[in-house]
């Protein structure tokens, strides 16, 4: 695959006190690269060389919060841990991974500065699909898919890894890239679309989700004929502490359905407060569909199903239209 004239390169790493491992398939001819740092072989310097090539954009699956911050690490200090031996080295990767993995607000401050380094080009397929509050791991994006082989690691990521268990640990680290390639594959359209949107509105969007590409757009469309700065927008808040819905609720929005003219009624009654989300929603019947709306919107609820279409149909998904 090529991106912005750029081959796309399929990446992962794997980190252990002791082992450091990175794999890497090219989109175009599929060769396999593997970088190992280990008491058998230290790829440090080959590793560092091969992610500063150039013409190439790497592509991973939680990669802009995890790998490329330990690779960014890595491409920063190359002199110095190309002095130290592979065990330190191991070690100091291991020790940035915990704290990557931990979390936490204090801790975050200590590995920001590789959080925004832009060593290499890189791509993120876990946040163009989700919101933050929607992202699944790896393994449970492999189920949702139907991966053809679906791997757990049985070790502990926290213990060494011993020698023998290295290429074990390695052809599942393969897995899982050749898992996000095929995910990869999989959301040609939806790349298709964020390089339509790039070139038509100046925006790098292929590692957004559906949202976050909404929020940037009406950001710099907001910003351009307002002439405000967008970083004073985003701080600018609305000083209502509750809104009644009357109040917002466009006086020409009308329906002929009785049941949906009630619905717009009983939505006029309602204030919506700005601590509080929940608490009001309604459901109707309309034309056999049972329907709830709420704050977050409306939705039509079904019973769970399973549908198998046949080699001559396509299954698709449709919103609503309410007239």
């Amino acid at each position: 695959m090529i991106i912005r004239k750029e081959k796309v390169v399929v990446y992962d790493i794997e980190i252990f006190p002791n082992v450091f491992h990175c794999c890497c398939k090219d989109t175009e001819d599929g060769t396999i690269y593997k970088f190992e740092i280990s008491e058998r072989k230290n790829q440090l310097e080959d590793l560092v060389a091969y992610f500063m090539t150039k013409g190439i954009i790497f592509c991973g699956y939680n990669n802009h919060h995890y790998d490329d911050v330990v690779l960014n690490y890595i491409i920063d200090y190359k002199q110095k841990l190309t002095g130290l031996p592979f065990w330190r080295v191991c070690q100091s990767l291991f020790n940035l991974s915990q704290l990557i993995v931990a979390d936490e607000e204090g801790n975050r401050e200590r590995y920001k500065k590789w959080i925004y380094s832009n060593y290499f080009h890189s791509m993120d397929l876990l946040t163009m699909q989700f919101s933050q509050k929607l992202r699944v791991g790896l393994k449970t994006m492999q189920v949702t898919m139907h991966y053809d082989n679906v791997q757990e690691y049985d070790g502990d990521f926290n213990q060494p890894l011993p020698a023998d268990r290295i290429d074990d640990m390695i052809a599942y680290n393969i897995n899982d890239v050749e898992s996000t390639t095929e995910l990869l594959s999989r959301l040609k359209d939806q790349i298709e679309l964020r390089l339509f949107i790039e070139q038509e509105h100046g925006i790098d969007c292929l590692s957004m989700d559906s949202v976050k590409m909404a929020e940037t757009f009406l950001l710099e469309e907001y910003s351009k004929q307002s002439g405000i700065p967008k970083n004073v927008i985003k701080e600018m808040r609305s000083p209502m502490d509750y809104i009644p819905l009357k109040d917002v609720i466009l006086p020409f929005i009308k329906y002929k359905n009785p049941k949906l003219q009630d619905v717009l009624e009983d939505m006029k009654k309602q204030v919506v407060y700005s601590k509080e989300r929940k608490g009001y929603e309604k459901k109707f019947v309309l034309s056999n569909v049972v329907y709830s709306v709420g704050v977050g919107g409306i939705h039509s609820i079904h019973t769970p199903q399973i549908f198998h279409p046949k080699d001559d149909e396509h299954i698709g998904h449709a919103d609503v239209t309410l007239t």
